[in-house]
């Protein structure tokens, strides 16, 4: 995986480096891919040493992290990488007729790295749900995976009485 991770981002590099003019949507796919970084970046930050690449191999974990953004999404990281790459996805559609061979591999590089992140968040989920019960499943039902939630939610908001 770390192999191919780079590959789309130098793909996008390569784009950025032969486009003769810049569209409204490269402004939104420059603005999209800043978003997606200034995310993993606040999310690993966060974390700090808690971080590893496969954050379910991490054995030194002693409790969830669920303050800051980790509050309004379980997977932050992974959240602002999807985000980012749909920044370079933007893009780099744009220029397929420029190099399809550079697209092909774009797509191909873009499909893994996507599997791959959320196949890890489906481990990570698992491994911590197993260390540490149903603090994590509770956790995981109140706070959404990748698409963070606009409001946090009370849970005395949604107690439905029969009256």
């Amino acid at each position: 995986m770390k192999i191919v991770f780079p590959i789309p981002m130098i793909c996008y590099i390569y784009f950025l480096v032969v486009n003769n003019q810049i569209s409204a949507w490269d402004l939104i796919a420059l603005l999209s891919t800043i978003i997606g970084t200034t995310i993993v970046g606040f999310s690993k930050n966060k974390l700090g040493v808690k971080h590893s690449w496969a954050g379910y191999s991490k054995q030194n974990i002693s409790e969830i992290e669920k303050t800051g953004i980790y509050a309004i999404v379980r997977h932050p990281l992974y959240t602002g990488i999807y985000i980012a790459c749909f920044g370079t996805f933007l893009f780099v559609i744009q220029r397929v007729v420029n190099n399809p061979i550079i697209f092909i591999i774009y797509i191909i590089s873009i499909s893994f790295v996507v599997t791959f992140l959320y196949i890890s968040s489906k481990k990570e989920s698992v491994a911590l749900k197993e260390r540490f019960g149903e603090e994590f499943a509770q956790y995981e039902r109140e706070v959404p995976a990748f698409i963070p939630r606009l409001f946090l939610r009370k849970e005395e908001d949604y107690d439905i009485r029969a009256e």
